[in-house]
């Protein structure tokens, strides 16, 4: 199975964050049990193939409950609530994935999400999403304001996120434990970095594509490998059914 670590000059640099953890992760283990092709579903996919610029290998199949929000038309859309995918059987998948999704989900159903991806992967699960603390609400309501000050309106998914509540790490190790699974958390992305590279990724939207673009590359190559701090944006959930 390949893993294409390459330069990605068009991906949004936190987006190139969480799917290069979330590719690493799926390729080790696969790397493991000598998987060359394995099947993915991706919870609250937006019709980007991001799984597939760094897993080329992998069949990837996307799942949204609302297909008006996917950015592209796809053919193999599964449409479901990730808290209830009754109608897709047990281990129907070798992985499932969602990347910045549970910000989304009411906190109150973040139990069903967990033990519904488990149940209907075969190896194992990957969630990405921004965690609960002062850190995270702090540094996503400077950006939230600084979009109102460049685009007179607040930005739409983070007050949804700050709506919701985030995932914390309390919470979902204590939904894993009581679901019986072997799991473990690390996370990413320095608050104080995140902010500053999110503002200026948004000040630099009014003079085109090409400033963004190097703002991409810069954090691909000399920022992502360091982008750890003593408080982090983003937490990362690995629960495993293989060991």
């Amino acid at each position: 199975m390949r893993f294409d670590a390459s330069a990605k000059t068009k991906m949004f640099w936190e987006v190139y964050a969480r799917y290069f953890l979330a590719s690493q992760s799926i390729y080790y283990v696969c790397e493991k049990l000598h998987l060359e092709s394995p099947t993915i579903l991706e919870i609250g996919a937006n019709g980007e193939q991001y799984l597939n610029e760094f897993l080329p290998d992998a069949i990837v199949i996307p799942s949204n409950m609302n297909p008006e929000n996917l950015n592209k038309t796809v053919d193999n859309l599964v449409v479901a609530d990730a808290s209830d995918m009754h109608m897709i059987p047990d281990n129907s998948y070798d992985f499932v994935i969602s990347c910045a999704v549970l910000e989304h989900i009411p906190p109150k159903l973040h139990r069903a999400v967990l033990s519904e991806t488990f149940r209907v992967a075969r190896i194992g699960v990957f969630h990405a999403a921004p965690l609960e603390s002062e850190y995270v609400n702090r540094a996503e309501r400077t950006v939230s304001n600084f979009h109102e000050q460049l685009h007179k309106v607040k930005h739409r998914w983070i007050e949804e996120h700050l709506i919701n509540g985030h995932p914390s790490v309390e919470a979902i190790s204590s939904y894993c434990r009581e679901l019986g699974m072997d799991y473990s958390i690390f996370q990413h992305m320095d608050y104080q970095l995140w902010t500053s590279l999110y503002c200026t990724t948004l000040e630099t939207g009014r003079y085109g594509g090409r400033f963004r673009e190097y703002i991409n590359v810069y954090y691909q190559q000399e920022l992502f490998r360091r982008d750890a701090g003593k408080f982090n944006v983003f937490m990362y959930l690995y629960m495993s059914k293989s060991g």
